[in-house]
C-alpha cells in the first residue's frame, strides 16, 4: 500500500503514473479542501473505491485499483458465446417482471436543536472542535441552526480547516449564523466564507426558539 502526505503539496506532482504504477492501494493524508481533486486525480489513474476516512481528527483518502490480471479474469467470465437453437425460444408477451428493488439514501433528519459554540481566539483549531463538525456532518441528525460568537467566528472563515465542514452542514440545510460583533472585532469579517453575519439579538432569538440548546 502506498502511503502519503500531501497537506500543503501539490496533488499532481504527489499523484501521477510514476508514483501510483505497481500500487494497487492508497492511503493519503489530505487537508479536507483537497478531497475533490483527489478523488479525480485517483480516478484518472485508475483507482476505484475512493473513500474518505476520519481518524482523530486526521483526514484520509482510501482508494484501490484491480490489477490487470484480475481485469482480463472479470473479461473472460463476461464473455458472452451464441448458441445456435433449432427452434426459437418464444417469450410471452405478458411476462411478470419482477420489481428492482432499490436502495433509499439514508435520510437526513432535522432535529430543533440549536448549537451555540463559542471559544477563545486561540483554541479555534482544537482538535475536538474539527472532531465534533466532522461528526454532524457524517450524522444523519442534524441541527437546525449552529451559532458561532466570540473566537469560534473563526472556524468560518475561508481559509480555516473547518470551513469546509460547515459548508458542507449548509448545504444540508442547516442555518450558521456568524457574529457580526465579533467578527469585526477580531478582524476577520471579510474573511468569512460560509453562512451569513448576524447581530446578537438574531443569534440568541434563533438558538432559543429551538427546543434544545448545545453549548460548545
Amino acid at each position: 500500500m502506498l502511503t502519503l502526505n500531501i497537506t500543503g503539496k501539490s496533488i499532481k506532482d504527489s499523484l501521477n503514473e510514476d508514483s501510483t504504477r505497481n500500487e494497487n492501494e492508497v492511503k493519503i493524508l489530505i487537508a479536507p479542501t483537497q478531497f475533490a481533486e483527489t478523488k479525480k486525480t485517483l480516478e484518472n489513474l485508475g483507482f476505484h473505491d475512493v473513500l474518505l476516512e476520519d481518524d482523530d481528527g486526521n483526514l484520509f483518502v482510501m482508494a484501490s485499483k484491480k490489477s490487470k490480471s484480475e481485469v482480463q479474469a472479470v473479461n473472460e467470465v463476461n464473455e458472452v458465446k451464441t448458441v445456435k437453437t433449432e427452434t426459437p425460444i418464444e417469450i410471452p408477451d405478458n411476462l411478470p417482471v419482477a420489481p428492482v428493488a432499490v436502495k433509499a439514501k439514508p435520510e437526513i433528519i432535522k432535529n430543533s436543536t440549536g448549537v451555540l459554540i463559542s471559544c477563545e481566539a486561540q483554541k479555534y483549531k482544537s482538535p475536538f472542535i474539527k472532531k465534533f463538525l466532522v461528526s454532524l456532518v457524517t450524522s444523519r441528525i442534524k441541527p437546525d441552526v449552529i451559532a458561532l460568537i466570540n473566537g469560534a467566528v473563526k472556524i468560518a472563515a475561508y481559509n480555516s480547516p473547518t470551513c469546509e465542514y460547515l459548508k458542507k452542514l449548509n448545504s444540508e440545510g442547516v442555518k450558521i449564523l456568524v457574529s457580526d460583533s465579533c467578527s469585526d472585532r477580531i478582524g476577520i469579517t471579510e474573511a468569512v466564507g460560509v453562512g451569513e453575519l448576524a447581530e446578537m439579538s438574531e443569534i440568541l432569538e434563533e438558538i432559543f426558539s429551538c427546543e434544545k440548546i448545545v453549548n460548545i
